[in-house]
């Protein structure tokens, strides 16, 4: 089966940046990219901020809180690095993000991973995933990292994701000063409202790149249940969990060793199964309704009387065109082309009488009928014309 998407050798995502290629399959219109995750870092889980940018970043970060060096410069696939609402470099940031954080269990950042359609070039991404950040940045106060990776060459190679890493507190963009903390991602009553705000924003932003692509599939943020709830999917969809790297590290080990799947990976290949199967199901039923629907109607349209066409109202604001009949100049000119026309039509009139005379004999003055003597120099040239035929 044709797919949509098609290698070239632009950049580093799918061995290269993926060329949108044609209209998406039939049926194909949730885009498969619609991963929006956001995890907390925290002390209390043994993180640290420094540490989460070196590897977002692939850069060395030492911290200066507890004297750790972070260095993943080794890591290969990072396309680009970004820094928004500070004037500093990242170890600065993040140094100075550890620096306002006094407890030992406290969050220092705030981590969002982003799945980016792979048929967008390596310069859309990036202007996508800065926008975003810039839209966090001016609605909540942060400052924020960015970071694209490509897909590793053993996994999926459409799994180009961004990474964007903000920081807690407010921080002010000129000095780099730190404010305060900003609690609406952590209040249970806002947080889940300002989770989904989140989202929107970004299928907004994603959604428009691809149209500007001419791709047919959209990201929908939303749920199964809440998509089956509006009739935009079957329901019974299951979800599809997200691995993290840990488990796809042992999966990809296993797959690569020929050894067993681990078992979190055999339920998620059974959920993608069962999905496909629904989906499927659901796609089908969908067209025969619609076909249905559409004989229906024309079986209606064939057997019901075309009702009379009722005459178009005249508003006085745009009366009728003129009939001659409304104006007596107009229904006189009328009436003398109309003697005109018979005067030519009548083959008892002379051949030798010019036209115009014949008309002025035929027609008279207008609005007079003709008169005796008309009638007596018409009787005579029908005697002429017969004496003349014998």
């Amino acid at each position: 089966m044709q797919t949509p998407f098609a290698a070239s050798s632009g950049g580093p995502c799918a061995g290269g940046a993926v060329r949108y290629r044609g209209p998406d399959l039939p049926g194909m219109k949730n885009h498969a990219a619609a991963h929006h995750s956001i995890t907390v870092i925290s002390r209390g889980k043994g993180r640290s901020a420094t540490g989460a940018a070196a590897y977002i970043g692939a850069m060395k970060i030492a911290d200066d809180r507890d004297g750790r060096v972070h260095d993943y410069r080794r890591k290969r696939g990072v396309e680009r690095v970004e820094i928004v609402g500070f004037p500093g470099d990242a170890a600065q940031l993040w140094n100075a993000a550890e620096a306002a954080e006094t407890r030992r269990n406290s969050c220092v950042a705030r981590e969002t991973i982003l799945a980016i359609p792979a048929e967008l070039s390596e310069d859309r991404r990036q202007a996508l995933v800065r926008g975003y950040a810039l839209w966090l940045r001016d609605t909540y106060g942060v400052a924020a990292m960015t970071a694209i990776h490509a897909p590793s060459r053993e996994g999926d190679a459409r799994n180009c994701h961004g990474h964007v890493l903000e920081t807690t507190r407010a921080v002010e963009r000129k000095s780099g000063a730190f404010g305060g903390k900003i609690r609406l991602m952590d209040d249970r009553k806002s947080g889940p409202i300002e989770v989904e705000r989140r989202r929107v924003e970004w299928a907004r932003r994603a959604n428009a790149e691809l149209a500007r692509i001419g791709a047919a599939a959209r990201i929908d943020h939303r749920s199964h249940a809440r998509r089956a709830a509006t009739g935009d999917e079957p329901a019974g969809m299951i979800r599809v969990r997200h691995q993290g790297p840990a488990r796809t590290a042992v999966t990809r080990k296993a797959r690569t060793n020929g050894d067993p799947a681990p078992p979190w990976e055999d339920e998620r290949q059974a959920a993608l199964r069962i999905n496909g199967q629904l989906r499927d199901t659901w796609m089908f039923l969908r067209a025969e309704l619609r076909a249905r629907a559409r004989e229906e109607a024309d079986a209606k349209a064939m057997t019901t009387p075309a009702e009379p066409v009722a005459p178009t109202p005249v508003h006085p604001a745009f009366p009728r065109p003129p009939s001659p009949h409304d104006d007596p100049m107009l229904a006189a000119v009328a009436d003398v082309m109309a003697a005109a026309q018979g005067v030519r039509d009548d083959a008892w009139l002379d051949a030798d009488d010019p036209p115009p005379s014949a008309v002025a004999a035929g027609q008279g003055p207008p609005g007079v009928p003709p008169d005796d003597d008309d009638e007596k120099r018409l009787a005579a040239r029908r005697a002429r014309r017969r004496s003349r035929q014998r």
